[in-house]
């Protein structure tokens, strides 16, 4: 799903753009004012930015020319009511990649957006970097410290994304612009004023889908500090949970007795003895219900 932000103070224009845009099932994040825009810009990374030029406080070529300035090699599509030849050589001369002049039929917009998408493509970067670590997406690499760090297909996949997006929040919404199969773990604690972050579960269904994305949902765990709870619970169980995903449930157990350990319910037969005492419900062993 392609990224577009659009920084726009002419709120009409704005939403209508957003709405266009989402409609075609592009991500829209939206800036109504050349400072946030800037920011956002900076921060984030996307595929494509409209932007124009008439804006309250910093205008749009002075955006241009700071994002340029910190290497931002986005695509970028000036919207102007300036139709002058000489206004659109500045702007590109600025560094903008395209030059659409209001109003414009906002099916020509997006035939404007598909070729600075395709152009961009064959721009994207090869190595992603934060700090001390570096991704070489051609090789298939991940070094840290100078020290390589071998990592499985979904891991690779996952840490490439994080780092498209790093310095920024990594929201739900976001998550839904993943690879399908990822999996993401949820951790939910409820004490210590701490907020609930999973989406309720049971042992007979732990896990959820929300396109095509995987989401395991953690057993609450009692402590009033959020931070260490959080760090604990992935550092414990997300290698089992990596393993799950690589392996397919039913082989997984089957190769693992720790893991198998852990196995509360499969097909409906309760295989943990605790939780089948706890819930007056008939005991299955783990090596019965996945037939070994």
């Amino acid at each position: 799903m392609p990224r577009v932000l659009i920084i726009e103070d002419e709120r009409k224009v704005l939403r209508g753009l957003e709405r266009g845009l989402q409609a075609e099932r592009y991500e829209v994040v939206t800036a109504a004012t050349g400072e946030a825009g800037c920011v956002q810009a900076i921060a984030q990374p996307f595929d494509c930015i409209i932007l124009d030029l008439m804006l309250p406080g910093r205008d749009g070529l002075e955006v241009l020319a700071e994002l340029r300035r910190a290497g931002k090699t986005v695509p970028v599509l000036i919207l102007t009511a300036r139709d002058a030849v000489e206004d659109r050589v500045i702007g590109l001369d600025a560094g903008a990649d395209d030059y659409l002049v209001k109003p414009f039929a906002f099916a020509e917009l997006l035939a404007r957006l598909r070729v600075l998408l395709r152009r961009g493509r064959g721009e994207r970067e090869t190595v992603l970097r934060a700090d001390d670590l570096e991704m070489d997406l051609l090789q298939r690499r991940v070094v840290r410290g100078g020290v390589e760090i071998t990592l499985t297909q979904r891991e690779f996949e996952l840490l490439e994304y994080l780092l498209r997006h790093k310095n920024s929040i990594v929201t739900r919404e976001m998550i839904t612009g993943m690879k399908p199969g990822s999996v993401v773990v949820d951790v939910a604690i409820d004490q210590g004023g701490c907020s609930e972050t999973s989406r309720p579960t049971t042992h007979s269904n732990p896990t959820y889908l929300v396109d095509d994305v995987v989401h395991y949902c953690v057993t609450n765990m009692p402590g009033a500090v959020a931070r260490t709870s959080t760090f604990a619970l992935n550092n414990v169980t997300l290698p089992f949970v990596l393993v799950l995903a690589e392996e397919g449930a039913r082989r997984a157990l089957g190769a693992d007795p720790h893991l198998r350990n852990g196995l509360n319910v499969y097909e409906g037969q309760v295989t943990h003895r605790a939780v089948a005492d706890a819930l007056g419900l008939k005991f299955t062993p783990a090596e019965a219900a996945l037939r070994l």
